[in-house]
């Protein structure tokens, strides 16, 4: 998703702050994964000068890929998809999130305010995206109704990791994941695990006991096990709990969870990667991770890596990588940058993309 907007803002039309958290929120609410964006960039790549025109008649860049949606799958189901993984959320069908462009900008700058920058540190970093998820699922005290309908617990955490790449707050944050209800798979696995009902477990005992088994796990393996990736993880061995389970033929509170240790009755679950194939550059997508520096994540020196894969056998099987971040200050160099600085931006604030990373991305002089 992060190679699509930079992609769009290449050679569709420039980005700015206000654009970013409409993909933002677009994705959170209408497309858990890749599978509906990528259709939507193939469709606007393809027929560039259709897309450009239909981009002025909409007053948002949400309200324009919520109609490309339409256009893929009807108004009954937009981001639905036949893996289970990619679901669009139960929230309201609105279009209209640019009025909430300003207002969710306030928000990230109230969490994450400039001298946070100054004296970093996890404890600080996570206070502040549990205050951002705090806010984006609040209640409007007057209407008694939920301030950014559509975005769920599930939703907020998308949020944030998605804000992080993109530059919005700290790309620090990307890794940064709890349990968030006891209805959710991993709650109900670590309750399984000691044979108890996923609500005879606090939420707070939940997360004592999520960051004890990841503290563990970084004994092991280092700072690459962080909670995001250990949220999924849980989340799949309980997708793969039930479905031993019901393979079986037996009720969930019949069997522990150790019998997906048994190799002879253990049902994966795991949701393959969805690639996606850029047929104009025949290659697969650019694929983006995280390479941290100094002593890991818990000291913050993290950057993003771009891995840009040549897969057409005549072309040969050659790969680049680029090393990108987000500038934070104006001593920071580095290759994709917001155009103002903490306080200063506004949601007009635009893209800037160094022309050495921009070249990349650049397809012919069609563009």
């Amino acid at each position: 998703m992060i190679y699509i907007f930079i992609d769009l803002s290449v050679n569709f039309f420039a980005m700015n702050i206000g654009d970013a958290l409409d993909y933002i929120c677009f994705t959170c609410i209408r497309c858990n994964g890749t599978t509906l964006i990528a259709e939507i960039h193939r469709r606007i790549m393809l027929d560039r000068e259709l897309y450009l025109s239909r981009r002025i008649e909409h007053n948002s860049l949400y309200e324009f890929l919520y109609s490309i949606a339409v256009d893929i799958q009807g108004t009954s189901a937009v981001g639905s998809c036949s893996e289970n993984r990619f679901t669009f959320s139960g929230g309201s069908n609105c279009t209209s999130w640019n009025v909430h462009q300003n207002d969710l900008l306030e928000v990230i700058k109230n969490c994450f305010p400039s001298d946070l920058y100054h004296s970093p540190s996890k404890k600080k970093y996570d206070r502040a995206v549990r205050a951002l998820m705090t806010e984006l699922l609040s209640v409007d005290v007057v209407t008694k109704k939920k301030k950014y309908i559509g975005i769920g617990d599930m939703g907020s955490i998308q949020f944030v990791q998605m804000s992080s790449l993109l530059g919005l707050i700290p790309l620090y944050c990307f890794q940064y994941n709890s349990i968030r209800s006891t209805k959710l798979g991993p709650a109900k696995f670590i309750a399984r695990s000691y044979s108890k009902n996923n609500t005879d477990i606090s939420l707070e005992e939940y997360n004592r006991i999520f960051q004890t088994i990841q503290r563990e796990f970084q004994e092991i393996w280092g700072s690459k096990i962080t909670s995001s990736l250990l949220e999924n993880t849980l989340c799949e061995l309980w997708r793969s709990y039930k479905r031993t389970v019901r393979a079986m033929k037996k009720e969930v509170s019949e069997i522990g969870v150790d019998v997906i240790t048994n190799q002879s009755l253990f049902v994966d679950s795991s949701v393959k990667d969805v690639y996606y194939y850029d047929d104009r550059r025949q290659c697969i997508q650019n694929i983006f991770n995280i390479q941290t520096s100094g002593k890991g994540l818990t000291y913050l020196h993290p950057a993003l890596v771009m891995k840009s894969y040549n897969v057409t056998g005549m072309r040969g099987n050659n790969s680049h990588v680029t090393i990108t971040n987000w500038k934070q200050d104006k001593h920071d160099h580095k290759n994709m940058f917001w155009s103002d600085m903490g306080d200063d931006r506004t949601v007009a604030t635009s893209l800037q993309l160094d022309k050495t990373f921009k070249n990349s991305f650049v397809l012919n002089d069609d563009f």
